[in-house]
């Protein structure tokens, strides 16, 4: 369901990859735990039309060309470009919200 990935390995997936990515960023030390928990809690199939690529806070950086300069964030890509983006902790209804918002 979710990949954990390097910069290198997130550029080859939003230029190859045809569904949406949601690139998460966060502290994977502190927060993976959270962020699969509420995972889990999210029952909406949307999330079945989405790759889920989790990047370390150590690359916020790479989270830039998104127009994001903080953790934990999130940033909903289609076709290798960014088109919405969400900072700040989410609860699983801000994740079916975004999802739905950008999957419509």
């Amino acid at each position: 369901m979710i990949a954990i990935v390097d910069p290198n390995q997130l550029n080859d997936i939003l230029a190859t990859e045809v569904r949406p990515v949601i690139v998460v960023c966060l502290d994977i030390k502190t927060d993976i735990g959270k962020f699969k928990t509420l995972l889990s809690e999210v029952t909406d199939t949307c999330l079945e039309e989405v790759r889920i690529c989790v990047l370390d806070a150590e690359y916020v950086n790479v989270m830039a060309k998104f127009n994001i300069h903080g953790t934990p964030s999130a940033s909903f890509c289609h076709k290798g470009k960014g088109k919405d983006t969400f900072l700040g902790q989410m609860d699983s209804d801000d994740l079916v919200f975004f999802l739905k918002k950008n999957l419509t």
